[in-house]
């Protein structure tokens, strides 16, 4: 990401994450135990809440081509929109691995 910062005219907008106490079903409940554990869940949360910046800057056309990193199934919409409707380049890479990643964020290009 350093690296990155250096390119001229290139912008970096970092999302940010929530922890919350919640409860979660246990896979295989001891017979009379409890069903549920106690667990912390982090949860990506985008800069913006109505709408990310990837697509604020592609109805703003502010960029020619965008690239998300990111496994928040809430951005699937607004990556359609910039490429479909807006004729943006979006790439997108999913930092979880396979079995983590959100079956919403394929990886996909608009270049493809």
């Amino acid at each position: 990401m350093r690296a990155l910062e250096t390119i001229p005219g290139l912008s970096i907008h970092y999302g940010h994450y929530l922890s919350h106490e919640t409860r979660m079903p246990l896979a295989n409940p001891r017979p009379g135990g409890a069903r549920t554990v106690a667990v912390v869940k982090t949860e990506e949360k985008a800069l913006m809440s109505t709408l990310p910046r990837p697509a604020l800057d592609a109805f703003q056309h502010d960029c020619d081509v965008a690239v998300v990193i990111s496994n928040d199934s809430d951005l699937k919409l607004p990556i359609e929109v910039a490429q479909e409707q807006l004729g943006i380049k979006v790439a997108s890479s999913n930092p979880h691995p396979a079995g983590r990643r959100s079956r919403a964020l394929k990886q996909r290009s608009s270049s493809n």
